[in-house]
């Protein structure tokens, strides 16, 4: 839908410049600058973890780790997402960062009480010491987070 309004865009501007200039040219145009950008997001790897029943003991184990309980279909989670994208970036080396979808890992919600999504919990060495449900900015999380920072 953003691709057909940006083009029909261009070609209310382009048609106004008495220019001719064809639809499917300019569609065939911005669809492959979006391909382009896909392909490239594709070559960055996420610094956040996705942690499954599996390995989520394994993850928690050693260290200061923050895990974000969200579910695809949350609008919330979804707005989260690129606060704790953030955070893993920014804070690479000193806290790992994982995300654990609630939908796809049932048990980890029902061992750690989610009751509201999305939820995060900060855990030093194994045990869980901080919880906290619903949206958090960057500067909350990061305050969360200081007390258990070396």
């Amino acid at each position: 839908m953003v691709l057909f309004l940006t083009t029909a865009t261009v070609l209310n501007k382009i048609t106004n410049m008495k220019t001719k200039i064809s639809i499917p040219a300019i569609a065939l145009a911005a669809m492959l600058l979006f391909v382009g950008t896909l392909a490239n997001a594709q070559d960055i790897k996420p610094k956040t973890l996705t942690i499954t029943t599996d390995n989520f003991d394994k993850t928690i184990e050693k260290g200061v780790v923050l895990v974000d309980f969200w579910a695809t279909w949350c609008r919330p989670c979804v707005a989260q997402g690129p606060v704790i994208e953030f955070l893993a970036d920014s804070l690479d080396g000193k806290v790992i960062i994982g995300k654990v979808d609630t939908d796809k890992n049932k048990a980890l919600g029902q061992r750690f009480d989610i009751r509201y999504i999305p939820t995060t919990i900060i855990f030093v060495d194994g045990v869980a010491v901080d919880k906290a449900s619903g949206f958090q900015s960057k500067e909350v999380l990061l305050q969360r987070l200081k007390p258990y920072l070396k």
